[in-house]
C-alpha cells in the first residue's frame, strides 16, 4: 500500500507540473522566447533586453573552444536591437542540454560541471544549474545532476510565485525537487518512476 501511494503521489506531481506549464502565460512575467543566431539557439526578452547564448558547442571546453557565455543587448518596444551586446556571464550555456530562463530578477541556465571527479579528471559530462542576476551579479550554483551515464536525465522549472520556484530533475528513475532561494533545498520526491512528462 505504501508503495502504491508513493507511485500515485509521484504521478500526481508529474501531471500537476505538466498541466501548470500548459496554462502559463509568460507575457505576464515579461519573458518571451526568441530564436537567436547563436550556437544554443536560445534567447529570452525581459525588461528592454534580449538575453542570448553565444559561443562554443564543445561541452568539454577544450583549449581550442571559442569563448562562450550569456550576453544581453538592448532593444526597443518592437524587439529591434538598439545596442551592442554586453557579457552577462562567461559560463558555458550553449550545449546540447543547455537552457535559458528568466524568472523575476534572475537568469537560470545549465552549464557543464566544472567539478573534478575522485581521479582529478574533469566532470564536464555532468550538468550544473546556476542562476545569476540579469546585471551579471550574484551568481549562485543550484544543483548538479548525479550520474553522467543516466540515459533518462530531464529537467524543468516549476514557477509557483516570485518567491517560490522549483527545479525538478528526473534521473535514473528518480525525481528530485530543488526549492530555489538564498539556500537551495533539494530532496528526493519519488523513486522507480518509469516515465515522466515535462511540458
Amino acid at each position: 500500500m505504501k508503495r502504491f501511494l508513493t507511485y500515485f503521489l509521484a504521478l500526481t506531481l508529474v501531471f500537476s507540473i505538466g498541466f501548470s506549464f500548459t496554462g502559463c502565460d509568460y507575457t505576464k512575467k515579461e519573458a518571451h522566447s526568441y530564436d537567436a543566431v547563436s550556437n544554443g539557439g536560445l534567447a529570452v526578452y525581459s525588461d528592454g533586453y534580449i538575453y542570448f547564448i553565444a559561443g562554443s558547442e564543445d561541452r568539454s571546453l577544450s583549449s581550442s573552444a571559442e569563448v562562450s557565455g550569456i550576453y544581453r543587448v538592448t532593444c526597443d518596444e518592437n524587439k529591434n536591437i538598439t545596442g551592442e551586446p554586453e557579457l552577462v556571464t562567461k559560463l558555458h550555456a550553449g550545449f546540447e542540454d543547455g537552457s535559458l530562463f528568466i524568472f523575476g530578477e534572475y537568469i537560470y541556465f545549465a552549464t557543464p560541471s566544472s567539478a573534478k571527479n575522485s581521479n582529478g579528471e574533469s566532470a564536464s559530462d555532468l550538468t550544473s544549474f546556476y542562476r545569476i542576476k540579469k546585471d551579471g551579479t550574484k551568481l549562485q550554483k543550484l544543483y548538479t545532476n548525479k550520474d553522467a551515464e543516466a540515459e533518462d536525465f530531464e529537467y524543468t522549472y516549476y514557477f509557483v510565485s516570485e518567491k517560490e520556484l522549483y527545479l525538478i530533475t528526473y534521473e535514473n528513475k528518480t525525481i528530485y525537487s530543488s526549492l530555489i532561494g538564498s539556500k537551495v533545498k533539494t530532496k528526493k520526491i519519488a523513486e522507480d518512476v518509469e516515465t515522466i512528462m515535462f511540458d
